[in-house]
């Protein structure tokens, strides 16, 4: 599609509405005879255009026929004439809504993220942008409309209706067209950057809304400025940025150049800055489709967490992360494979967890780098649409470097890393040896973790990178070192847990048994050897005994093992031979290891034998 022009009347008393659509469209292949759009079913089509022979309206979908085939590139004008009274989609919002709360009444329009065809004959996907766009809105007399776009005129007309005529001259995706209509009071004022471009800002309020309960103008001017000082320019000057009162599931919806708002959202500053922000990411740059939208999401809760950093100070943006709580307890993935309702396209995960994401890429390619690439995914993609791939390629290109580690383990996989810690000094002739580890549990992910560590006076840092289930870091310090704490700056979506002594586990063990006779005993004894594998996950061990006791009809041919040392992560095989007369009146036979360190660090584990199986494993 190329351009929708919507010419459309509403009917309070009987909750309807009555549409021309006039669209052009441009052929992407040859021969096209056949056009498929969407248009819900309680919408009846009237009419259409000469330019279409025919028309089948089922399951959601209208087909036309074409009088002719169209070449590829060839433009196709036609139009279509329709009216109804759009239901309610299972548990969301009406996309048509009439309201009448405190003798104001209300009809407001409902897009996101699928519900533009509730309303309107269109395409329906967020991929399939119109260059520009028309509506014309007839209403009551004493109400106002607000559209997207800028308002061209408004007239009046005989039958005591009034129609506004809104101009779209922009790009713009349906799941971002909206009409809102109120007895509005309509508050004015302008920004101007620093190159002197005037933009205009409006409110359209409730005609009972007390005017001191919004956020001032000077208040969004700031934020407008902070936005543009990290994004670039406003992508709609030409047209403006509007926010209107309206009535809806949703707290805000961030409509092109029309941010609509239920009452209780327009005092909330952090919702106004979120939906300012799509102005540039899901606006300007749209998702391709909804299984990405954490991306634009994801850049608007960032923002809200830059702009408190501006306004206050540099840390309040790293605390704001911290009160991002979905993204810690909701274990799922942020490309969205399930749409089949708003909820599962917008779930609280790819608002904070996304926001993490931008946080964490900032980190990995650096300040200078991160500007960049958002510079040239805006480059590529304003006003059109984007994928993860795409955002991907952009940083790339930017970096210089492979970046499919970072995009695919924390947009396509679940949870995030956790890691267990831990180091140990010793003093050498040239100062203190410190080693430690990091040692990823439970997840798979490589991640960059910045470590400080303090030593006397000083605080340095380094970078470990973690990119297998443990890493190893190694220095020398002239002085000995108090603490070391990694990500202090909580730059990872991550939770470390400190390890001060070593942690000496069992990991397996097996018997292996037969039914030699003991040479010289002059009895038959039932042989075996018991295998233990045992690691080490924690701090470097000094000192290690390993004694083996059981039952008194097992004979043990040794008892104790030692070890001088056990680094961290090393993996040891200890094994102990014994026997068992055959006169035992038991098949059940008790083992019992105990493990101890120079650092009173002590572990016990229970190991039992059944004889007829051979093996029991606690």
């Amino acid at each position: 599609m190329t351009y929708y022009g919507l010419d459309i009347s509403f009917d309070d008393e009987a909750e309807a509405i009555t549409g021309h659509l006039q669209f052009q469209a441009r052929s992407l292949i040859d021969s096209l005879n056949l056009i498929e759009l969407d248009l819900h079913h309680t919408m009846h089509v009237d009419s259409m255009s000469p330019t279409v022979i025919d028309y089948n309206h089922a399951e959601d979908k209208l087909f036309l026929s074409l009088d002719h085939a169209c070449d590829r590139g060839e433009n196709v004008i036609f139009s279509v004439y329709y009216h109804g009274s759009p239901e309610k989609p299972g548990a969301f919002s009406s996309p048509l809504g009439f309201y009448s709360p405190e003798e104001n009444r209300i009809f407001r329009t409902e897009s996101s993220p699928y519900y533009a065809h509730y309303w309107m004959p269109c395409k329906d996907t967020p991929s399939d942008k119109a260059d520009s766009a028309d509506f014309w809105i007839t209403v009551d007399e004493s109400l106002t409309a607000a559209s997207n776009g800028k308002l061209v005129k408004v007239q009046a007309n005989d039958d005591h209706t009034r129609t506004f005529h809104w101009k779209v001259m922009n790009p713009i995706a349906t799941y971002l067209m909206t009409i809102t209509i109120a007895e509005y009071n309509i508050l004015s004022d302008y920004y101007v950057n620093a190159s002197g471009d005037s933009l205009l800002l409006q409110y359209y309020l409730f005609a009972n809304r007390d005017e001191e309960q919004i956020i001032p103008f000077e208040t969004l001017k700031n934020m407008i400025r902070i936005l543009e000082k990290y994004y670039g320019a406003y992508p709609f000057y030409e047209e403006k940025y509007a926010i209107a009162e309206y009535v809806t599931r949703w707290a805000a919806m961030e409509y092109q150049t029309l941010s609509c708002f239920n009452s209780y959202a327009l005092v909330d500053e952090e919702t106004i800055l979120h939906e300012l922000a799509h102005q540039w990411w899901g606006d300007c740059v749209s998702p391709a489709n909804f299984h990405h939208t954490w991306i634009s999401e994801g850049l608007a809760v960032f923002s809200e967490a830059l702009y408190w950093g501006e306004i206050r100070r540099e840390q309040h943006y790293h605390e704001y992360f911290e009160d991002l709580y979905a993204a810690y307890y909701e274990n799922d993935i942020l490309y969205r494979r399930d749409l089949s309702t708003p909820l599962k396209v917008y779930p609280s995960l790819i608002y904070h967890k996304g926001a993490w994401v931008f946080r964490m890429l900032r980190n990995v390619v650096g300040d200078s780098i991160f500007w960049k690439g958002l510079q040239e995914f805006r480059k590529r993609h304003e006003y059109g649409s984007a994928t993860t791939d795409d955002l991907q390629q952009a940083f790339e290109v930017v970096a210089n470097q492979p970046l499919n580690w970072f995009f695919e383990q924390w947009i396509y996989k679940p949870s995030f890393p956790q890691y267990n810690y831990g180091w140990s000094q010793q003093k050498t002739a040239g100062g203190y040896k410190v080693t430690g580890f990091l040692d990823r549990i439970k997840t798979d992910f490589m991640m960059p973790v910045d470590i400080s560590i303090y030593s006397g006076n000083e605080v340095f840092s380094e970078v470990v990178w973690v990119r297998d289930s443990s890493a190893v870091f190694e220095f020398i310090s002239p002085n000995p070192v108090e603490e070391i704490v990694p990500d202090e700056g909580n730059l990872i979506l991550a939770n470390f847990h400190h390890i001060e002594q070593p942690d000496i586990r069992l990991r397996n063990y097996r018997f292996d048994m037969n039914n030699d006779s003991l040479p010289g005993s002059g009895r038959d004894f039932v042989n075996g050897t018991l295998v233990l594998s045992v690691v080490n996950k924690g701090l470097n061990a000094h000192h290690v005994e390993f004694e083996l006791n059981a039952d008194p009809v097992v004979r043990l041919y040794r008892q104790k093992v030692m070890l001088d040392t056990m680094m961290h992560n090393e993996k040891v095989y200890i094994s102990y031979k014994f026997s068992i007369t055959r006169e035992t009146k038991t098949d059940f036979i008790r083992f019992n290891l105990i493990i101890v360190t120079s650092a009173n660090f002590a572990h016990h584990h229970n190991l039992n034998l059944d004889l007829n199986t051979k093996i029991r494993l606690d």
